[in-house]
C-alpha cells in the first residue's frame, strides 16, 4: 500500500515548537479543553520525570479536510498559524502544553482567571519531581 505513514517519534522540543506555530488543530467532533490545571501540573512533573504519558494520533491533512471537520486551533492559539495535523487523540496533553507554555494572556477554561504554571529549578535539579511544578 502507497501512501501508509508509518509511526514516529518526536523530541518533546520540536512539538512544543509546532505547537507554538500553531501546526495542530482540533477537529469539531473533540471535547473541549477540560482538563484541571493540577491534572496540567501532573502532566508536566510526568515529562520531567520522564514518565510515559501516552501516544497522541495526529492526521496530517489538507485545508479542505480541516474545514469539512470544522477545526479549530489548540485552545489559547490566537496567531496566524500553519495547521499541518488535525489532533485526533491526545487533545488535552496538547492543550495543556499549549496553555503551560504560550498561552499567558487566556484565562484559563472555566475560570475568570488566567493560570500560571511554575517550575522550582532548585527541585528540579534535585530531582524531587514531585514538588518542582506548581501552578497559581
Amino acid at each position: 500500500m502507497k501512501n501508509i505513514e508509518t509511526p514516529d517519534k518526536m523530541h518533546l522540543g520540536k512539538l512544543i515548537n509546532e505547537l507554538g506555530g500553531g501546526e495542530y488543530v482540533i477537529p469539531d467532533f473533540q471535547r473541549e479543553f477540560e482538563w484541571m490545571p493540577w491534572d496540567v501540573v501532573e502532566l508536566l512533573k510526568s515529562i520531567f520525570d520522564d514518565c510515559y504519558i501516552g501516544t497522541l494520533l495526529l492526521w496530517r491533512s489538507s485545508r479542505e479536510n480541516q474545514d469539512l471537520l470544522k477545526c479549530e486551533p489548540i485552545y489559547g492559539f490566537d496567531g496566524k498559524g500553519n495547521p499541518e495535523h488535525v489532533v485526533l487523540d491526545g487533545q488535552q496533553r496538547l492543550s495543556a502544553l499549549y496553555y503551560s507554555f504560550f498561552a499567558l494572556k487566556k484565562s484559563y477554561p472555566m475560570r475568570k482567571s488566567r493560570c500560571f504554571f511554575l517550575v522550582n529549578l532548585k527541585e528540579l535539579l534535585a530531582e524531587n519531581f514531585g514538588e518542582s511544578v506548581y501552578y497559581e
